[in-house]
């Protein structure tokens, strides 16, 4: 699994498309591994003005580079949008900081991995950790 982009997303973005590619290329060339990226989760609004407005134009390209080699793609950002815009006290039961998950926030994450990867099974306790 690869999970890039907030860390990188304070910086400006004319390299990203080469590293990610660099990354991918090396991936494919050195192993056998089943490669799934997942874009990274939203900051919390208004909090990182130097990272806020790369990290949409990253997922979109995350999504891009899946698309475009046939890899799952782990939607984060899209799930965590639409989570907080439903419900905005989401966004302090999930978050650390002002961008990253605290265990909640990665249990979020853990449950929508099994789900897109088709192994979500409500029986098994890994998908129930929300519940606990």
């Amino acid at each position: 699994s690869i999970m890039l982009g907030m860390n990188d997303a304070k910086h400006p973005l004319e390299n990203f498309d080469r590293d990610y590619t660099r990354i991918l290329d090396i991936l494919a060339e050195k192993t056998e591994a089943m490669v799934v990226l997942h874009t990274p989760n939203p900051a919390i609004p208004g909090s990182e003005p130097l990272r806020e407005p790369s990290l949409p134009i990253i997922a979109e390209k995350i999504r891009e580079f899946g698309q475009k080699r046939g890899l799952t793609v782990v939607d984060h950002r899209n799930l965590w949008e639409k989570a907080w815009d439903k419900d905005p006290a989401l966004i302090q039961l999930w978050m650390n900081d002002s961008q990253h998950p605290n265990g909640k926030g990665h249990k979020v994450f853990a449950n929508l991995t099994f789900k897109t990867l088709g192994i979500w099974d409500q029986e098994s306790r890994c998908c129930r950790l929300l519940d606990e």
